[in-house]
């Protein structure tokens, strides 16, 4: 398997009234957990019925884990744990779940993934009038 190749365009941003431009990722096509249950099935002597079914029971399992407090590493994919939103405050003896305003799941690449990025190949390339509209949002 190669090295990744990422396309990106250039975008306008609002920033605080002023327009600017950015590299902006393009996703290349979408792959849901059936495609990437046949790759594998491909690599190896399971079906994709099984391998489709062996997946969604890590990400149940996954989910459980996380949703009890645990953090999750899968080798070579990274990890997944509970960050709070929260605000804070003066003093600790304030600190108490009144504080806390939502729970979220947050993930931290591994070093094989990040390496893997690493070495992406970019490509710029002219995207359709949709993507290089003037809306505002995040890159």
């Amino acid at each position: 398997m190669g090295a990744p190749k990422i396309k990106y365009h250039q975008k306008i941003k609002k920033i605080f009234g002023e327009e600017k431009y950015v590299a902006n990722y393009e996703p290349t096509g979408k792959k849901g957990l059936r495609d990437i249950a046949e790759l594998i099935a491909h690599e190896t002597t399971a079906n994709p019925g099984e391998v489709e079914a062996y997946l969604e029971e890590l990400m149940a399992q996954t989910k459980f884990a996380v949703a009890d407090g645990s953090a999750v590493n899968v080798k070579g994919l990274g990890s997944f744990y509970l960050k709070t939103k929260c605000k804070f405050v003066e003093k600790e003896e304030e600190v108490s779940a009144a504080n806390i305003s939502g729970l979220n799941v947050g993930f931290r690449p591994s070093p094989d993934l990040r390496e893997t990025m690493k070495n992406a190949k970019l490509e710029r390339y002219a995207p359709s009038k949709k993507s290089t509209s003037k809306k505002g949002g995040n890159a």
